[in-house]
């Protein structure tokens, strides 16, 4: 709200073929997931995907220097949200993250996108809960 005088949208999904406007940013969407479970395994993997993009059509030039200032309001965005999913269960931490953002072919809005692991050991009269 700070930073950009609105809420976040959030999308659980989206149409590929018709993407969100630029006026929907800032974003977040949650893409579908995926798990390994079952009685052979010794740990459970869940993984699920998280996007988030901004605009920022502000460009700083300084001593011959051109930086598009979106790219760590981009980054910015994309520690607070992966803060924010490794603190929703301490007892089952984040694994893994595989995390990027575009910087040049949506300018000037700047989406980007994780890829989180939680693995969860087994154990006898374990109960998950989703």
């Amino acid at each position: 709200m700070q930073k950009y005088s609105k809420p976040l949208s959030l999308y659980i999904g989206i149409d590929g073929k018709k993407p969100p406007a630029d006026t929907n940013c800032p974003l977040v969407i949650v893409f579908p997931g995926g798990k390994v479970e079952g009685g052979g395994e010794t740990e459970c993997r869940y993984t699920g995907s998280i996007g988030w993009s901004i605009i920022q059509s502000h460009v700083a030039k300084q001593d011959g220097i051109i930086e598009n200032t979106g790219l760590y309001e981009a980054d910015e965005l994309g520690q607070l949200l992966l803060a924010t999913i490794a603190e929703i269960n301490p007892s089952y931490p984040v694994s893994h993250v595989e995390y990027s953002f575009e910087s040049n072919d949506f300018f000037p809005q700047f989406p980007g996108r994780m890829d989180i692991t939680i693995q969860v050991p087994v154990r006898m009269g374990t109960q998950i809960s989703y």
